[in-house]
């Protein structure tokens, strides 16, 4: 059996041009970018990405877009930005409940 340098993935003639990093939808940039950024990029492509046009409808395309916006205002709301039925959730799944005992077995131990 020959023994390999290097990982196979690096002996691709791409490889060097593969990204090392995920992007982040959370990224200031993205946040402020106009949804037509993101349209382009889903239908057209966008760096090593192929465009999806073909695979995805526009519809679907709005959609995906829709959903990146509602993450990026889901990281970023403040709790003060919050209507007031929705604090009162969030501050009553904030305190503690009690904690149900562990179950005893036959000798008074825990399991």
């Amino acid at each position: 059996m020959a023994v390999r340098s290097a990982p196979w993935w690096k002996t691709l003639w791409h490889a060097e041009r593969l990204p090392t990093t995920n992007s982040s939808c959370q990224k200031d940039r993205l946040r402020q970018a106009p949804n037509g950024y993101f349209y382009d990029n889903i239908t057209n492509g966008f760096g090593q990405m192929l465009g999806y046009s073909a695979q995805i409808p526009p519809r679907d395309r709005w959609a995906i877009i829709a959903y990146i916006r509602a993450l990026q205002l889901s990281r970023n709301m403040k709790a003060a930005d919050l209507p007031a039925e929705l604090r009162e959730k969030l501050n009553q799944s904030e305190t503690p409940a009690a904690k149900p005992s562990a179950p005893k077995d036959s000798t008074g131990g825990s399991f």
